[in-house]
Parts: C-alpha cells; structure tokens; sequence
C-alpha cells in the first residue's frame, strides 16, 4: 500500500484577517471562521492593526466593521484596491445596519459582501467559503 493512499489530502491554508474594535464580535469571527478547514485568522482592533497586518502577511479575505476605529471597512477596502498585491482581496463588510444608503458606494469601491449585525455563525461561514472557493 502507498502512503499517498492511506494520508488525508491536503487542505490549502487560507488566511483571513478580522477588523472590528470589539473584542467580543473579533472572538466571535474568528471562531465561526476557523471552523472552516484550512482557515487560519488574524485579529485587528482597528484600521491601522489591519494595514500594518496587511504589509507583512498575505491574506485572502479581509472581514471589516464598517465603523472600524482610525479606517473603516470601506477606507481599507479603497486602499486594497490601491495596491496590486490586495487589489483583488475579497472584502466582507459587516455593518450595523443603519447604513444601507452606503451599499451602492462600497460596491463602487469593490467591496465583495455586506452583512448586518448581528452576524450568524453559519452565514458568515456560507459567505466566506464561496468567496475563498471552499465547498
């Protein structure tokens, strides 16, 4: 028998970073997303965790509080979509739900999902896997 046949297959490392100034939906986030194979999660208190996080890691999903101290989820998705590496990052943004006049703007902006609060575990997984190419 080859070892190949008898070893689980291998499951791709996607890195998701997690931008939210309450610690309680940042816990919440990231468990909901590290029950997804394969995904390994950063945790960012504001906009400037997030950017310093994005100079030195590459992630392939970015889930932002609208409201995000110091820049927001749509001030960081227009500097995503500045830069060649981040330019096609997928963008998740989670609001609170009294901005829907701004969902036309953020998908100018190329923001890729919106989700209100509160954020279901299972939506917020359904959400991530199609935009990380997950069945």
């Amino acid at each position: 028998m080859r070892l190949e046949s008898v070893l689980p297959p291998r499951v791709p490392v996607r890195r998701c970073l997690v931008v939210d100034d309450s610690p309680v939906s940042r816990d919440l986030f990231r468990s909901a997303l590290r029950r997804i194979p394969g995904v390994r999660v950063t945790l960012a208190a504001d906009g400037a965790e997030a950017l310093r996080a994005l100079s030195r890691e590459r992630f392939d999903l970015v889930l932002a509080d609208l409201d995000a101290p110091v820049l927001g989820a749509l001030g960081l998705t227009a500097r995503l979509r500045e830069s060649n590496p981040t330019r096609h990052v997928p963008v998740v943004v989670v609001a609170a739900g009294r901005e829907e006049d701004l969902r036309p703007y953020a998908r100018e902006l190329g923001v890729s999902a919106w989700m209100r609060r509160p954020v279901q575990a299972a939506t917020l997984q359904r959400v991530a896997r199609g935009l990380l190419n997950i069945p």
